[in-house]
């Protein structure tokens, strides 16, 4: 949480103009998000940045809503965060009146930044697809271990000492 918001920070000091952003985590809860990181301050009324946000998650793509008016209009800027097809989150951001122009250099600096959170959530999936490997691993040593053994008896001695062995337990029981 702590890094996600330094990172919006940074990004926000980046894009001179920012009035407020937000970044959306996905939540255990199938199908929600919940704020992540909100800058410049969490008790901000982030109301007109979510209905951007749940579009640019909904249509997964980056999202430019200006709003009409003046010659300098004022926008939010979206990004969807996407990980082997899984949705991650969002970045929103209150991008304040500017020139026309100026919108695709905050649309680019948005997109570039993302790429910190891209690889910050791919390692995420990296570790967690390590974690079961690992579990795999282990569980295969394990009953090549019994297959060796010659009977019931030698078989639970094999997978207690290799699983006390590789987990570093002081005591493994099996129990029938």
């Amino acid at each position: 949480a702590q890094m996600l918001a330094r990172w919006l920070s940074i990004l926000c000091q980046q894009v001179q103009g920012v009035r407020c952003a937000l970044v959306l985590l996905a939540s255990d809860e199938a199908g929600t998000f919940t704020p992540g990181a909100v800058w410049p301050e969490a008790h901000l009324d982030l109301a007109p940045l979510v209905p951007v946000a749940q579009q640019a998650l909904q249509q997964r793509r980056g999202l430019l809503q200006m709003q009409a008016g003046a010659a300098l209009a004022g926008g939010f800027v979206a990004y969807p965060i996407e990980v082997d097809g899984d949705l991650k989150g969002a970045i929103v951001l209150d991008a304040g009146p500017r020139a026309s122009a100026h919108w695709q250099q905050v649309q680019r600096q948005l997109h570039w930044a993302s790429a910190w959170l891209l690889d910050l959530f791919r390692q995420d999936v990296q570790q967690q697809r390590d974690q079961v490997l690992q579990r795999v691993q282990l569980a295969n040593a394990a009953v090549a271990a019994a297959l060796q053994a010659a009977s019931l008896a030698e078989a639970t001695l094999a997978i207690t000492n290799h699983l006390a062995q590789q987990l570093g337990c002081e005591r493994v029981s099996i129990g029938f």
